[in-house]
């Protein structure tokens, strides 16, 4: 189990480092979207850090309590309702740093053993500790592509 966490840990990192990178953009930049109708860079980085408070609450609910339920949220709706396309990219990425580092110490400080405690998600069913934190590391790198793809100005998922 410690290769696994280990290898969280790194993928985690990375792409910690990476998102910050992506946050320093000027406004044009920030406007940009990977194809029409789809979400700005802002908007992507509005809702990795959203998502990120999510996956954190998730983790220390699953490490802390028996089978907790995990609720499912409206990624879209969130994104009305929250006001993305007006929220603050500096606090946004303040606010993804730390919650992603609180994550990182999180998983680097529990026990072996709680990595395979679990979950019930309302929508994915039994999830354990480290599904999560491998969840997190999918969903950053999938909204990575995303945001690679605006900075090249290139569609996504590239055309074949």
């Amino acid at each position: 189990m410690d290769e696994v966490r280990i290898e969280l840990v790194a993928a985690l990192r990375r792409s910690t480092d990476e998102v910050m990178a992506f946050s320093a953009g000027d406004a044009a930049t920030l406007a940009r979207t990977y194809a029409p109708g789809k979400w700005s860079m802002r908007l992507i980085l509005v809702h990795l850090c959203d998502a990120e408070t999510v996956f954190f609450d998730r983790l220390r609910r699953v490490a802390a309590d028996d089978k907790p339920l995990l609720w499912a949220y409206d990624e879209n709706r969130w994104a009305e309702k929250l006001a993305y396309d007006r929220r603050s990219v500096t606090v946004t990425r303040d606010l993804f740093r730390a919650t992603r580092l609180a994550s990182i110490d999180l998983i680097d400080a529990l026990p072996s053993e709680a990595l395979a405690r679990s979950g019930v998600h309302s929508e994915a069913g039994v999830k354990s500790f480290a599904q999560i934190a491998r969840t997190i590391v999918t969903h950053t790198e999938h909204h990575l592509e995303q945001l690679r793809a605006i900075a090249q100005d290139r569609r996504w998922p590239s055309e074949a």
